[in-house]
């Protein structure tokens, strides 16, 4: 009984002193007194497995200490009830597993096994709240592994039952994996509760991480994300210099070169134009323009990200060229979005951004110049973007009114009626897929118009006249 005892004590402290070889072997040495057929013998042996496993990241280790929680359990007497503490530390070492593996079989079974001690445990149970964190995160990861929406859903209701019973104790890791979770929901369900809560819960989160703490950039990063998806649709200006002062402080805490760098750089040139966009301060432009370009530097000739950066230079210097008219921004947003679409065209097919884009800075041009290639490429690119977006996909609409611009700038030069009635579907599909009151409504609602006069002016139908006025 003393030398299990001295186990006991052993198995715990190696996780809370120093976690030393030497620890671990006397703790192994005792065991191979302590373990006969006894099923708590069989535990303390999956559990010091377990620590090893967590020093090492030794697969075998998880492995065998997943065998030796499931022969105890096995063997588990029936008067003692069922062990919920040694269930618990079973899934938990299966997640700990899929960490390692990324074999989803090890997340269902944690799930499997977390499940019931959620409905089984008294709400003041010591151990519900962390079994309630715990199998919260495994529909999380199982979700973005799979991507099935019922996961999502019970992330979502583990979290906020744990929200309940700990209220401003919870976590702040918590909130951040709550947030998420409702804003994934909102991306896909357009609630726009679930876009407010998700802010709430990031901002709850920050408050209780210190400025110097390594999870705060990751914390800024999702609330950043929020807001520049709530400006999307509201356009509230409070949202993007929220955004941009985030930023800056993930800059200031990421010094050096952390890996993430690049991108936090990206997000916040992507933000400094929208802030252009409301405010009309050229700098805001060149210092994104810099920063850009400062990414690319960074990023080595096969970086998977070169594309995306490469076409969201080439849509700074579209901004810029629409500003102050200078010529050579244009020629440079032409070159960087054919680099781009180069770059990736080569691999996989071109996503619907990066063909959008391509295609928007040609029609630019050839409205300029007037050379017909340009004009006939672009409605081929956008053409091809919109084979690969279904209904549901975000950049759809935004390729439908480009498609629509295009075809006709395409009528002015062929005189094409054809090429008129295809603008105006289009950009009619553009504004049904909008959601109520965004912020593009009404560049939308000027290309419909324009449509429709032009068409009015070839066929005379007074129904278009009609139209364009009621669109007005």
């Amino acid at each position: 009984t003393e030398c299990r005892g001295l186990l006991c004590d052993l198995t715990q402290d190696a996780t809370q002193m120093d976690r030393s070889e030497a620890a671990l072997q006397v703790v192994f040495s005792l065991q191979a007194w302590a373990i006969a057929d006894h099923h708590r013998a069989l535990v303390l042996h999956g559990r010091t497995l377990g620590i090893r496993f967590k020093i090492r990241g030794s697969v075998e280790d998880s492995t065998q200490g997943i065998k030796a929680y499931q022969e105890a359990l096995a063997r588990w007497p029936r008067n003692e009830g069922r062990p919920h503490s040694i269930v618990t530390e079973l899934g938990n070492l299966h997640r700990w597993r899929y960490e390692e593996t990324s074999n989803v079989c090890d997340l269902n079974n944690a799930i499997r096994l977390l499940t019931p001690t959620i409905t089984t445990l008294p709400d003041n149970h010591p151990n519900r709240i962390t079994n309630l964190d715990n199998l919260a995160t495994a529909f999380l990861i199982r979700f973005f592994k799979t991507g099935n929406v019922h996961d999502l859903e019970s992330t979502i209701l583990h979290y906020c039952t744990l929200l309940l019973q700990t209220g401003s104790q919870m976590p702040p890791e918590s909130l951040n994996n709550l947030a998420c979770a409702l804003l994934r929901r909102h991306e896909i369900s357009g609630g726009l509760s679930d876009l407010a809560n998700g802010i709430l819960h990031c901002r709850k989160a920050l408050l209780q991480i210190p400025a110097n703490h390594p999870n705060r950039p990751k914390g800024l990063s999702n609330l950043v994300d929020a807001l520049l998806t709530r400006h999307k649709s509201s356009g509230n200006d409070s949202d993007v210099e929220e955004a941009i002062s985030c930023y800056w402080e993930v800059l200031v805490l990421w010094t050096g070169k952390h890996p993430d760098c690049s991108s936090s750089l990206v997000r916040l040139a992507g933000a400094l134009i929208l802030w252009h966009d409301r405010t009309g301060n050229v700098s805001n432009l060149e210092e994104a323009i810099a920063h850009f370009r400062e990414v690319l530097l960074l990023a080595c000739g096969d970086d998977p990200a070169r594309p995306y950066i490469l076409t969201r230079l080439g849509t700074a210097f579209i901004c810029r060229y629409r500003r102050l008219g200078r010529v050579s921004d244009l020629e440079q947003a032409i070159v960087h979005h054919r680099r781009a679409y180069t770059l990736h065209s080569n691999n996989h097919p071109c996503p619907p951004s990066i063909l959008s884009n391509l295609a928007c800075a040609l029609t630019i041009q050839y409205e300029l110049l007037g050379g017909v290639p340009d004009i006939e490429e672009a409605v081929k690119h956008l053409r091809e973007a919109l084979s690969s977006c279904p209904g549901n996909h975000p950049d759809r609409h935004g390729c439908l009114t480009n498609l629509s611009n295009a075809l006709q700038s395409q009528y002015h030069r062929t005189g094409h009626v054809s090429d008129l009635d295809e603008a105006i579907r289009s950009e009619q599909e553009a504004l049904s897929l909008l959601p109520p009151n965004h912020v593009a409504q009404p560049d939308y609602l000027d290309c419909l118009v324009n449509a429709l006069i032009s068409r009015y002016k070839r066929a005379g139908d007074v129904s278009d006249i009609e139209n364009a006025v009621h669109h007005l």
